[in-house]
């Protein structure tokens, strides 16, 4: 399966979301915008579509929603052009299969993410889906970026490749240059990054050099 590059892009105000989305520019074909809305987890970010569309933004757009009520963000931007996936938390107490329904009445892909306590069996229910387009497994902790992948995450990734030997699986937090060949080996295929990228001294080379990277993995 082809592996990709996703950048996260984690902004408490638009400036800093719009200066992120800039950097990206004609560099990777999907951005994920990290949603948070201090309930699901502590922190809060910036969110508005209205802002968003008037960026005249070219790139598809995964929204990684750490929030309470996902479907009431998804609705927010399903007039938007650029937004193709939502990805939710199980952890979520929310109706998953009635979000999976509104992704397929609307052609937006769904997808389900697992905090690293939450252990693989619930989101099996959800997989055979017609929505269900993808996992994203966190290696951290929902919610600010920066932290250490913890090291159980991994064994995750490689028992959901066992299951489903072709679903895209992502993985998210604490992923460095170091660690790509083995998140890779067990079984990721998109690597949703954040302060690696734009902590970095110049983000777009870094960004050239995970895409050579990931692009150059046996």
């Amino acid at each position: 399966m082809k592996r990709e590059l996703i950048p996260a892009i984690l902004a408490e105000k638009a400036s800093d979301a719009r200066q992120k989305f800039t950097l990206c520019h004609g560099l990777v074909r999907w951005i994920q915008l990290d949603v948070m809305d201090s309930q699901f987890v502590k922190h809060k970010t910036w969110s508005s579509a209205a802002q968003f569309n008037a960026w005249n933004i070219d790139v598809s757009l995964e929204l990684h929603l750490m929030v309470k009520r996902p479907l009431t963000i998804m609705k927010r931007w399903a007039a938007t052009k650029q937004f193709k996936r939502a990805i939710w938390h199980i952890e979520a107490n929310v109706d998953h299969g009635q979000i999976l329904d509104w992704c397929l009445e609307h052609h937006i892909q769904g997808g389900l993410a697992l905090s690293p306590e939450t252990p693989l069996a619930a989101i099996t229910p959800y997989l055979h889906h017609k929505a269900f387009a993808r996992a994203l497994i966190l290696g951290v902790s929902p919610g600010w970026s920066g932290q250490k992948v913890q090291p159980n995450t991994y064994k995750k990734v490689r028992a959901l490749r066992g299951l489903m030997p072709t679903l895209p699986i992502a993985f998210d937090g604490g992923i460095k240059k170091a660690n790509i060949p083995v998140l890779a080996k067990h079984g990721v295929t998109s690597f949703c990054i954040a302060s690696t990228i734009f902590h970095s001294p110049d983000p777009r080379q870094t960004i050239k050099e995970l895409k050579g990277l990931i692009r150059n993995l046996p």
